[in-house]
């Protein structure tokens, strides 16, 4: 018997992240065997040409080992016919695929799937591509796959409620906008160093002019204003009209929202605040941090502050009070411990940029 383990499957999405393709396959089977076994490891921008399974007929069981993947079925005419997401936390965990029926996979994270199918394989028949989409490698699928993603309305399992007419990647473009809380250059945005820049997994598909031509629209919507300074050159800042376009679509709950400040810093130990709209999350977070070893037993709360008219926690919302906690931080690199990440994870019921928000909001992790 043959197993395959968490580490194993996620030594796959690695591989398939460095991949140009963006997906391994880990083959279980022998091309000639009667059932063919397989575990696809695939992410985000990956592009699958919708194909179908005839002559010979053939069924398709798709089965979600980590991540969240969304399944589309296609008439004849290439209309969307179903959509299924099957993830770690969804109801749907399995797609069981008819023969003679159009489909294809979309990564909404990184994410593995084992992929069952009656055998033996000939590349030559194993499966008819649709007419109605661009094959692989050629001209138009970044473009096609963008319009799947638009219709499935999100990305990178990315909650969003469709009330507005933003595209995906242009939603994307005004989360980094919020979780930043500052004003940004184009060179924050640009697709090459975006996961790198903002500390995230995915990425917007928008080449450098069609990144201008982005914030030239948001500069006229209102959503933007562009400014001048010596500290950041150029660059762009999220209005409160922006923010509230932000909020329609990703509809965030503030009294589970909080940030932390280093307010000083030594050697021996720093002062960390924590602050938030809702004073209980602010314990129940101190209370987690010790719980998970990010904070040493013995730590104590040096300070609990309560502030009113609150207009700079972020910069273009308007909060009428605002809690605070202050205590030392002795252990400055223990959040990096993957052990505190996976306790706090659990016990996690605060967010502080779109990721954890959207990860609440969906129930899944990202790891």
């Amino acid at each position: 018997m043959r197993t395959i383990t968490q580490t194993q499957i996620k030594a796959l999405i690695e591989e398939a992240e460095k991949s140009e393709r963006k997906r391994t396959i880990f083959r279980l089977h022998e091309h000639d065997e009667p059932v063919q076994r397989m575990v696809n490891a695939l992410v985000p921008g990956t592009y699958i040409t919708p194909h179908k399974h005839e002559n010979p007929d053939k069924v398709e069981l798709m089965s979600i080992l980590f991540g969240r993947v969304a399944l589309i079925q296609f008439t004849d005419s290439g209309e969307v016919k179903e959509i299924h997401i099957i993830g770690k936390h969804e109801d749907n965990k399995i797609v069981d695929i008819p023969p003679r029926t159009y489909h294809t996979m979309v990564a909404l994270a990184p994410s593995a799937v084992l992929e069952i199918i009656q055998g033996p394989y000939d590349a030559a028949t194993h499966k008819q591509f649709a007419p109605f989409a661009p094959l692989e490698g050629e001209d138009g699928t970044s473009d096609y796959l963008r319009q799947l993603e638009d219709k499935l309305g999100c990305f990178d399992g990315f909650y969003r409620t469709n009330v507005t007419e933003l595209s995906t990647d242009e939603l994307i473009i005004l989360d980094t906008f919020f979780d930043d809380n500052c004003a940004l250059s184009i060179g924050n945005l640009t697709r090459r160093y975006f996961r790198e820049s903002n500390n995230v997994k995915y990425s917007h598909r928008f080449s450098d002019d069609e990144i201008q031509i982005t914030l030239d629209k948001f500069v006229e919507l209102g959503y933007l204003i562009s400014q001048t300074s010596e500290q950041w050159g150029f660059s762009y800042k999220l209005t409160s009209q922006g923010g509230a376009v932000w909020e329609s679509e990703r509809d965030p709950d503030w009294n589970s929202f909080y940030r932390e400040y280093t307010l000083s810093e030594d050697e021996v130990s720093t002062i960390e605040s924590i602050a938030s709209t809702s004073s209980e999350l602010l314990h129940q977070f101190f209370v987690a941090s010790i719980d998970c070893k990010r904070l040493t037993p013995n730590t104590q709360i040096m300070d609990a502050l309560t502030h009113q008219h609150v207009d700079d926690f972020i910069y273009w919302k308007h909060f009428e009070t605002l809690y605070e906690l202050r205590y030392p931080f002795t252990q400055p690199r223990m959040y990096l411990f993957p052990e505190y990440r996976e306790c706090f994870r659990q016990k996690q019921t605060w967010w502080r940029n779109t990721a954890e928000l959207v990860r609440l909001k969906n129930k899944l992790t990202d790891e």
